[in-house]
């Protein structure tokens, strides 16, 4: 082989796996609209904002990403109550204030597949609850006190019904 065939040769597979990176498509993390981060440490949210979308939550899902969760949102503070029934995938629930620091926490919640489930529900009141993957909690050293950062969308504090 002729050395400017070899470099054409080169050239033309460098520019493919250029170009063939350029075309990956971003994590669910990286685009985002809603997200909640301790310390370097995020979770792309999904926002349950209605009263049907806080009962289904994350019922009947086979698998949570690592850095995934939902946000229950409630349209006043409250005391909550949650289970696991019908979840499929352990998670985390987080209890969090107005100020988005934590207030409660079970970590490591098992799924109940049938009644009677039992019902998490620390006496505290909080307009907000995190559900993670079970042990993200426990991997980043997250305890009651910690201040969390919400990053999220303009319009995601409204119509919380």
């Amino acid at each position: 082989m002729k050395g400017s065939q070899r470099y054409w040769i080169i050239g033309f597979f460098l520019m493919s796996i250029i170009f063939l990176s350029s075309c990956a498509k971003p994590s669910a993390l990286e685009t985002a609209k809603n997200k909640i981060c301790f310390q370097q440490t995020c979770f792309a949210v999904e926002l349950a904002k209605t009263t049907a979308q806080r009962e289904l939550g994350l019922m009947h899902r086979e698998r949570l990403a690592d850095d995934a969760g939902m946000l229950f949102m409630f349209p006043k503070p409250g005391i909550a109550g949650f289970w696991m029934k019908e979840t499929l995938v352990p998670l985390d629930i987080i209890w969090i204030d107005h100020t988005q620091t934590i207030q409660a926490m079970f970590l490591n919640l098992l799924p109940c597949p049938a009644e009677p489930c039992e019902v998490y529900r620390p006496d505290v009141v909080i307009p907000y609850v995190l559900e993670i993957p079970g042990g993200s909690a426990a991997a980043l050293g997250l305890k009651e006190g910690d201040k969390l950062e919400f990053s999220l969308a303009v319009d995601a504090f409204e119509d919380i019904e």
